[in-house]
């Protein structure tokens, strides 16, 4: 009897065996390919203050997370001139598309060269926050200057991918708001 229970275990362990599929290992998920995708908006500028004749306005951008964006955003640097007066720069990108990982994003604000993108001009470095890492998540961003509207270029920076466009932004020039007629300019030179 026992030699026949024997039996009878070694034909259901070979049947079962048999009848499964055989062990194949699963393959892990590929890791999705990076991208890293934004647009920036020129929102507009608005008159702030008259120095000395010259106009200064509020220049004010918004960044947007644009199709696929799976790379954190780094920075982000509009192309202005060199020795450029410009104040009133922001830190903080106010951004009530993602409510739920927090409304605001801390952004440090740096002059000059920007060596990722090769553009000169105003630099926001991601500082800490609601980082923008999602399509339509957008962050704001604005400063005074004095200029002319004309088209300038831009950079942006997510993980080790760049991505370059062009937007509205200040001239080299500034606004001048005091106007000489000839007369007055003809008694100069008399």
């Amino acid at each position: 009897m026992y030699r026949r229970f024997l039996l009878f275990i070694g034909f259901v362990v070979a049947v079962s065996l048999i009848a499964s599929p055989p062990l194949v290992p699963i393959a892990a998920a590929a890791p999705p390919t990076p991208c890293f995708d934004v647009r920036v908006e020129f929102r507009g500028r608005t008159p702030t203050t008259n120095v000395g004749g010259v106009q200064f306005y509020l220049w004010t951008y918004r960044v947007y997370g644009n199709g696929c964006i799976n790379r954190g955003f780094s920075h982000w640097t509009l192309g202005l001139c060199a020795g450029m007066e410009i104040t009133g720069i922001s830190s903080t990108g106010i951004d009530n598309s993602d409510p739920v990982n927090g409304t605001s994003t801390a952004y440090m604000p740096v002059r000059g060269p920007d060596p990722p993108t090769g553009l000169n001009g105003l630099k926001w470095n991601y500082v800490g926050g609601n980082q923008l890492d999602k399509a339509n998540e957008y962050d704001e961003f604005s400063f005074i200057a004095s200029g002319n509207i004309a088209t300038v270029p831009w950079g942006a920076k997510g993980g080790a991918l760049l991505l370059y466009g062009t937007t509205q932004g200040p001239t080299c020039a500034p606004v001048s708001t005091r106007s000489t007629t000839w007369g007055a300019m003809k008694t100069r030179f008399q």
